[in-house]
């Protein structure tokens, strides 16, 4: 097959047809997220979960008697929610996602030392990584003022490589200086950007891909697939919106042209040497 002349798209039919085996219904509106998740799920086999699977420490301590406890689960992707000061890069979202919080107010957990309810302190840490980091951001917020749900359109800016401490505690930010030269840290290279166009009833998902063998980057679209580069790319993310953008477009019932954002991105250890296993 030869997408990138468009001679022949791939068929997705029998894939679709699998599902609806498995009492899946798949001519309505999926998210991509959940679909990602029921799809390994399916499989069920473990070899294929470990090439995913990502675990995190959580713990809680109790700030009056200082007991904590720890939770260790395993996720198939990170969920990193959004807000309207989120940084402006993923290296900041991932290191706000791994910050100390406490837990206070409404939101104060029970003690099971001090049998009521204390402001704890909470954090998270990966215990591992996989070999393939699926990321998702998470741009549904609940907006309590009109009581609805939105979609925070900030763009955030994805390197080419992320860099994480051994520790794991960490992001090593594309500022630090020479960190190719420091043994400590963990290396995920960009493979894949899955953006979704619309709101939060409807829309439409295409994603930019690079090639394993030669980091050529594609726009696949549906059937429609071409070649395009890394700083075309960048500059499609940081746009608001897709009234420019006269490869991607999506229209609502109204006609009126839906803003885009990324909602999900692979990175890979090593990349081109995962990919020849």
């Amino acid at each position: 097959m030869n997408l990138e002349r468009g001679l022949r798209s791939v068929d997705t039919y029998n894939l679709a047809n699998s599902l609806n085996h498995l009492n899946w219904t798949v001519n309505k509106q999926q998210d991509l997220e959940e679909f990602f998740q029921m799809v390994i799920n399916a499989i069920n086999v473990e070899d294929v979960r470990k090439v995913y699977e990502v675990a995190l420490l959580d713990s809680l301590t109790c700030l009056r008697c200082n007991t904590e406890t720890t939770t260790t689960l395993s996720y198939l992707d990170i969920s990193l929610p959004l807000s309207m000061d989120s940084s402006a890069q993923l290296e900041g979202v991932l290191q706000h996602f791994l910050e100390e919080e406490d837990m206070k107010g409404e939101d104060k957990p029970f003690c099971e030392k001090c049998k009521t309810k204390q402001v704890m302190r909470k954090k998270s840490s990966f215990v591992t990584l996989p070999q393939v980091l699926v990321i998702h951001l998470n741009r549904f917020v609940y907006d309590i003022q009109h009581q609805r749900h939105v979609k925070l359109e900030k763009p955030v800016d994805i390197p080419h490589t992320l860099r994480f401490k051994k520790n794991l505690e960490e992001i090593l930010r594309r500022r630090d200086r020479n960190p190719d030269k420091d043994p400590g840290y963990e290396r995920f290279k960009l493979f894949s950007i899955c953006v979704h166009c619309g709101d939060v009833e409807r829309g439409h998902y295409y994603a930019y891909i690079r090639h394993h063998e030669n980091d050529q980057w594609y726009l696949c679209n549906d059937s429609a697939v071409r070649k395009t580069d890394w700083s075309y790319i960048r500059e499609k993310l940081r746009m608001k919106d897709a009234r420019n953008d006269s490869d991607v477009i999506w229209r609502n019932f109204h006609n009126k042209v839906q803003s885009r954002y990324v909602c999900f991105i692979l990175v890979a250890k090593g990349h081109r040497d995962y990919w020849r296993r």
